[in-house]
C-alpha cells in the first residue's frame, strides 16, 4: 500500500498528541483526547488538567498516545491478520495496566490513562480492513470517485473513547480507491470542502497532504493518504 503522511504540531507542554505510523500494509493514526483545557475545542473527550497532564499524574497524552500506538503498531506488524478491534482492546488494556503500576500515587480517582481517537487501515491480501474509534475521520473513495466520511462515534461527556464501539469493516480493495485517514483538526479543516472531496484528495495525491496540513489553525492535525494496491 502506498501511504504519503502529513502532521502538523501545536507545540503543546507535551508534544503532539498526534501520531501517525505508516508501515508496509497499514497506516494507524491517532490522536490524543487527554488534555482536556476546558474548552469544547471538538477534539476529544480529555481527562487532563489543562497542563497536558492526564489524572494529574505528569504523564501528558502525548506521551500515552505514543505508548499506545506502539503497542498498536507492533500488534498490526506481529498479527497480520488479528481482528483490529480486539487488537485494539489489548492495546487500551496494556497502556491501562502499565500506567496504574507507574501512577499508583495518582489522586483519589485513580489513574485514568487518556482517551485516544484512533484510525487504523490495514491491507490483508484482496482486502482492507479499517477501523474508526472516536473524532477522527476515514475518507474512502471509490474507483468512480465519489467518497464515504465514515466517522467514529462519539463518548458521553465525561466518557474514554475505548467505552464506546469502533466502527469496523472490510471492503475488497479492488473496490477502493483510496482512503484518507483524517485527526480531528484536519477534518475540521477538510469538513467546508465536503461537496469538493474528490478535488481535496486529487491535491492530496498529486502534490501531498503537507500544505493542506500546514495551513490549519488548530493544534495538531494529522493526515495519512492511502492508495491500495491492486
Amino acid at each position: 500500500m502506498e501511504i504519503t503522511t502529513a502532521t502538523r504540531s501545536g507545540g503543546g507542554p507535551d508534544g503532539s498528541e498526534d501520531l501517525v505510523v505508516a508501515g508496509g500494509h497499514f497506516a494507524l493514526l491517532l490522536d490524543g483526547a487527554g488534555a482536556d483545557t476546558g474548552a469544547d475545542t471538538g477534539a476529544g473527550t480529555g481527562t487532563g488538567t489543562g497542563t497536558g497532564e492526564v489524572g494529574g499524574c505528569g504523564h501528558g497524552a502525548g506521551g500515552l498516545v505514543k505508548e499506545l500506538g506502539s503497542r498498536l503498531a507492533d500488534g498490526l506488524i506481529r498479527n497480520e491478520d488479528a481482528p483490529l478491534g480486539a487488537m485494539l482492546r489489548r492495546a487500551f488494556e496494556s497502556v491501562r495496566e502499565a500506567h496504574r503500576l507507574r501512577c499508583s500515587s495518582t489522586p483519589a480517582r485513580g489513574p485514568v490513562p487518556p482517551s485516544a481517537m484512533v484510525a487504523v487501515l490495514r491491507e490483508r491480501g484482496h482486502f482492507l480492513d479499517l477501523l474508526v474509534l472516536g473524532g477522527v475521520t476515514a475518507l474512502v473513495q471509490f474507483p468512480d470517485l465519489t467518497v464515504n466520511a465514515v466517522r467514529g462515534r462519539r463518548p458521553a461527556a465525561g466518557g474514554a473513547t475505548e467505552e464506546v464501539p469502533a466502527v469496523v469493516g472490510s471492503l475488497p480493495a479492488k473496490d477502493v480507491h483510496r482512503v484518507c485517514l483524517l485527526s480531528g483538526g484536519a477534518y475540521r479543516l477538510a469538513e467546508p470542502y465536503e461537496k469538493r472531496w474528490p478535488l481535496l484528495l486529487d491535491q492530496f495525491g498529486s502534490a501531498g497532504p503537507d500544505a493542506f496540513v500546514s495551513a490549519t489553525p488548530y493544534d495538531d492535525a494529522s493526515v495519512a493518504l492511502c492508495v491500495p494496491r491492486l
